[in-house]
This record gives C-alpha cells, structure tokens and sequence, in this order.
C-alpha cells in the first residue's frame, strides 16, 4: 500500500542509490565514454564504461538518483575531479530544467512534490578530499549532502571493508596486504582497523554539518566506531551499495 501511495504522488517513484554518472573525470583514460556523449557499455555489469547519458536518464522512471562522485588519486587530483563532476551535474541540471540538485530533504520532497526530478550528491571516498572542515562546508554549500567515508583501502581516515572479487582486482596491493592484517571471525575476513584521531575529528565534523554518512564500504572497526555517534547525532543507518 505504501509503495501504491508513492507512485500515485510522485509521476517518478524510483530511486537509484548509488549513480556514477561521471567516472570518466574521476578514472580519466581508465573509464570508456563520457556522460553527454553515447552510451559505451554493451552489458549491465560493464563497471568501466558509461552506462547513462542525459537520454537514458530522462527517459528513466527515475525520480530521485543519488549522484555518487568518485576520483581515484592514481589517475586524478581529488578534489579537483570532485569539483568538475559537480560542475557537470549543474551543466546537467541547467540544460534540464525537469530535475534539480537538493541540498536537503525538505528541498528534495519540495521538488518531488512539485513535479521535480532529484539529484542528490554524495562523495565516495573521504580522503584526500575532506580533510578540514572548512572543506566539508565548502562541498556541503555545493550541494554534497551523502559521503561514504571509506572506499577500496584503509586510509589515514578510516578502515576499509575486506575486498572481495573484482573489488580486489582494482586494489591488489591493498588485498594482499589485508590477507595479513584483516582477522578471521569463523572463517570470514573482518578489519578491526576503525577511525583514526583525523577520520573521528572529520566524522564530527560532517555530522555537525548535518552530511549524512554512508557507511558502504566500512569495516567492522569504523563501523563500530561511526554507529553511536551516527545514533547521538539522530541519523539513520545508510548503506547505498553494499550489504552490511
């Protein structure tokens, strides 16, 4: 009954939790095609080639897509990546007045209730680009309003989920490396590595500045760290893309 409800209010009920819809500028040469130009993947598992473009995605019955920003430092700097993918989600929104960016839930369900489309920003991967919290409010009045603090490997923020599958492929030194570090509690590979003095002080801070924080990709040790501070600070648990 809920789910009828939603889809008699809103022309667009579907969500997408977790949208790369510019990896070119965060993986440059190592990703295959370009959001405003043709579609480059042949399957949907492709992960290294544009899957969406303006057209699929107005044609979509997407409602509310949760715009994920990702730069991986090998190939990009950051926060620059970061900047320009948030440039190009405006260009996106300028040339289609249907959506919108929201920075908030209240201008969210302001836009769906008015026949808007939603695009929410979220960064993937805290380090190199939140450093202070001079950054989180810079990247907040952007309109970044998720950010999954941990990614592929352990950081001076954070520790990182195990990596599994293609996962490890994209890291091999950190999955190597975890094969020694990382425990085994009955017979799963678990990180007990948490956040470090930095990473708490940078959680606080987006906590303080209302960010919601995706706990993808954490491990068990940031985890346990981010849940009674997530709870005091009255956020829900997220998890956009993986399981917990």
């Amino acid at each position: 009954l809920n789910r009828i409800s939603i889809a008699q209010e809103y022309s667009h009920p579907h969500i997408d939790l977790h949208a790369h819809l510019f990896m070119n500028e965060g993986m440059t040469w190592f990703f295959h095609g370009d959001f405003f130009g043709p579609l480059k993947a042949d399957s949907w598992d492709d992960k290294l080639s544009s899957q969406a473009n303006p057209d699929s995605l107005n044609r979509s019955g997407l409602g509310l897509v949760v715009v994920s920003l990702y730069a991986n430092a090998l190939f990009a700097s950051p926060k620059k990546s970061i900047l320009k993918q948030i440039a190009l989600t405006e260009r996106f929104v300028s040339q289609n007045p249907e959506w919108v960016i929201a920075k908030n839930a209240e201008e969210a369900t302001s836009a769906l209730q008015n026949g808007k489309r939603v695009l929410v920003l979220s960064i993937e991967g805290a380090a190199d680009i939140l450093e202070t919290e001079k950054d989180i409010r810079a990247f907040a009045k952007k309109g970044v309003s998720i950010v999954t603090f941990a990614h592929l490997m352990d950081d001076d923020l954070v520790g990182a989920a195990f990596l599994v599958c293609l996962e490890a492929l994209s890291n091999p030194v950190a999955w190597l490396k975890s094969l020694i570090t990382h425990e085994k509690c009955d017979g799963v590979h678990s990180n007990n590595r948490g956040l470090t003095e930095k990473g708490r002080a940078v959680a606080h801070a987006l906590l303080k500045n209302k960010i919601w924080i995706d706990l993808s990709h954490a491990s068990e040790g940031t985890t346990r760290d981010l849940l009674p501070m997530m709870k005091a600070a009255g956020q829900p648990l997220l998890y956009t893309h993986t399981s917990p």
